[in-house]
């Protein structure tokens, strides 16, 4: 069994329009947010073994919040592939060479790609959760998906199982 977990990135700051999209930071309701979802993982024992996340500031800067609420940070990889907006494949190409001995996985990234890849994935889920999922992915937003299989060469769309779609607003309510 394979455990693929997949945050989008927090809120980030728009303060600075001179900023290149890539340097964005968190703003303020962003770094609550990813503690939030910190929180969250290690309450419900969703911490992974490995975690690849895109160079984006926001995108780090949310592995950074989050972690602070962990006893340990997992190996890290920071990777350019996930600093896209295409679809997909480029996440599913880095997803497919994860080491098979690693069972969980927690991928963080950015929108439209993360909503349209969980989504692809899905073969089985509470159709609550589906329309919950479909009907916005937003910051900092955390789908869980477990895939009957050995070998994460093997996650390919309709194959995972949708465990949970958790976001911060409802667990800070």
């Amino acid at each position: 069994m394979k455990s693929l977990l997949f945050l989008r990135h927090a809120k980030s700051s728009w303060s600075s329009p001179e900023l290149a999209d890539h340097d964005r930071p968190l703003n303020g309701r962003g770094r609550a947010a990813a503690a939030t979802m910190g929180r969250y993982i290690v309450e419900h024992d969703l911490l992974p073994e490995l975690i690849l996340c895109s160079t984006a500031r926001r995108a780090r800067e949310t592995l950074e919040r989050a972690a602070t609420e962990w006893s340990y940070l997992p190996p890290a990889h920071i990777e350019r592939a996930l600093y896209d907006f295409s679809g997909g494949r480029g996440y599913l190409d880095l997803i497919g060479k994860t080491d098979n001995q690693v069972a969980s996985l927690l991928v963080i990234g950015h929108n439209p790609t993360i909503e349209i890849l969980v989504s692809d994935l899905i073969g089985e889920a509470d159709p609550e959760l589906v329309e919950k999922l479909t009907f916005k992915y937003p910051t900092a937003g955390l789908a869980v998906l477990e895939f009957d299989t050995d070998k994460w060469s093997d996650v390919a769309p309709g194959k995972g199982k949708l465990i949970t779609f958790a976001l911060p607003r409802e667990l800070e309510e």
